[in-house]
């Protein structure tokens, strides 16, 4: 697979700046550049040419998105358009720091609110662009679906005229809080 190819596939499928591709292709990996070792690989997708450059960098890299075991209580605080404009989305957290998923690894002001967010450590967990848009989909998605059946409860009519409680005229068998209130 040709440079053209290699790079065009991961420009493709990531937010990597031409410049910041270059940079990390330039990086040494041991007696060679990171780009000489890709051009080595047999990379036949998008995928694959994204996997081994994480690889190369030392980020992780995730294909398949487990979108429904993302809780939903870590993007309450992170809205959509955020996430979608700078691809981003927290995968998990525990006491110590946050993962989250991102398709660009030089993507440090991102990383750097979520920080912000979560008040712990970010890790980045690499994915390609097309995986990550549909995981924010399908997790904020999934997030707005468990606030449908608030709209429900909203809607019931109540009749509020019947338990209305004159407290002046309340009784002893009345409510203790009624009493406390006379």
């Amino acid at each position: 697979m040709s440079v053209q190819d290699i790079d065009s596939l991961i420009l493709k499928s990531t937010t990597l700046s031409e410049e910041q591709l270059a940079t990390l292709m330039q990086q040494s990996s041991g007696k060679s550049t990171i780009r000489e070792e890709l051009e080595k690989k047999t990379l036949k997708t998008a995928e694959d040419a994204i996997q081994e450059l994480c690889h190369k960098i030392g980020y992780p890299y995730i294909k398949d998105i487990p979108f429904n075991d993302i809780p939903t209580e870590l993007i309450q605080d992170l809205p959509i358009n955020y996430a979608k404009t700078h691809e981003v989305l927290p995968l998990k957290e525990d006491q110590r720091q946050v993962y989250v998923l991102m398709s660009n690894p030089l993507n440090y002001h991102a990383l750097d609110d979520l920080k912000v967010m979560f008040n712990k450590k970010t890790t980045a967990v690499i994915t390609s662009s097309f995986r990550l848009q549909d995981a924010i989909n399908r997790v904020y998605e999934r997030s707005t679906a468990n606030l449908d059946g608030l709209d429900e409860i909203a809607d019931e009519d109540y009749d509020l005229e019947e338990t209305t409680v004159d407290l002046l005229e309340a009784g002893e068998d009345d409510a203790p809080v009624i009493k406390m209130v006379n």
